[in-house]
C-alpha cells in the first residue's frame, strides 16, 4: 500500500475499499490510543470550544481542542479532539429583549 500512495507506483496492486477502510480504522485506533496516552500524563487540560457556520448557513460545526503540558517531554501540546457537524434548521435566531 505504501508503494502505491507514497511513490505513485502504477505497478503496485490495486487496493479495494474494504481494505482501505480496515487500514483507516486501525490507524484511527492507534491515533486515539496515542492521544489518550498524552492526555493521561497531563496534570491539567484546558479545553476550548469553537462554533462556526458554513457559508450560506447550510451547516454548522462544533470543534473541541485540548491544550496541556506534558511533564515527560516538558512541552506544551495542542490537539483537536472533536469536530461535529449538524444541520442548521433555524435560519435566524431571535432574542427576547
Amino acid at each position: 500500500m505504501q508503494r502505491l500512495f507514497l511513490k505513485h507506483d502504477h505497478g503496485a496492486p490495486t487496493i479495494g475499499r474494504y481494505a482501505i477502510n480496515t487500514k483507516m480504522d486501525k490507524v484511527f485506533g492507534l491515533l486515539v490510543a496515542k492521544m489518550k496516552g498524552f492526555l493521561r500524563r497531563a496534570n491539567k487540560i484546558a479545553l476550548a470550544a469553537d462554533i462556526w457556520t458554513k457559508k450560506g448557513m447550510t451547516e454548522s460545526f462544533l470543534g473541541m481542542a485540548a491544550r496541556f503540558y506534558d511533564p515527560e517531554t516538558k512541552a506544551m501540546h495542542s490537539m483537536k479532539i472533536a469536530c461535529r457537524s449538524f444541520p442548521l434548521h433555524i435560519r435566524r435566531l431571535e432574542y427576547a429583549s
